[in-house]
C-alpha cells in the first residue's frame, strides 16, 4: 500500500539482513563480482554497495600497480592477477612486493605464507 501524502510504499522489495547475512553477501560481491561488469540493479542493496566500494578501491590499486610498473617492470598479468585475487587488499600488497630473482617471480609475503606470482599471472604459494 503507498501512502499518498509521503509517497512512501509499505511493500519491501528486500529482505532485510542480520549483520552475518550482510557480510555473506558482501563477501558474495566480492567473490563473484568482475569489475568493469555491470552492477545488476535486481541485486540486494548490500551487494550493489559492494561492488560500488569495489569500483572505488579499484582505481587506487591500479594507481599504485601503474607506478610499479613504471619503475619496476612488473607485468601487466601479474598486476592484474593480483588485483582480481584480492582486490580489497591490492594496494597493501603491491607495496611489500618485490621482484625474486631467484625464483623468477613477484613475491609477497600474506597470512603467514610466501606467495609467488609468475611473470603471466601465475599464483602459487
Amino acid at each position: 500500500m503507498i501512502d499518498h501524502e509521503t509517497g512512501q510504499s509499505d511493500l519491501k522489495l528486500f529482505m532485510v539482513l542480520t549483520p552475518d547475512e550482510e557480510k555473506e553477501y558482501r563477501q558474495w560481491a566480492r567473490t563473484n563480482w568482475e569489475h568493469g561488469t555491470d552492477i545488476n540493479p535486481l541485486w540486494h542493496p548490500a551487494v550493489r554497495a559492494e561492488c560500488a566500494q569495489i569500483q572505488a578501491e579499484y582505481p587506487a590499486a591500479l594507481q599504485v600497480a601503474r607506478d610499479l610498473q613504471i619503475r619496476s617492470g612488473f607485468t601487466v598479468a601479474a598486476v592484474d592477477s593480483v588485483i582480481k585475487a584480492w582486490r580489497d587488499q591490492a594496494v597493501s600488497i603491491f607495496k611489500t612486493w618485490r621482484h625474486d630473482t631467484m625464483n623468477g617471480c613477484y613475491c609477497f609475503e600474506r597470512w603467514g605464507m610466501y606467495v609467488g606470482v609468475e611473470y603471466d599471472g601465475y599464483i602459487h604459494t
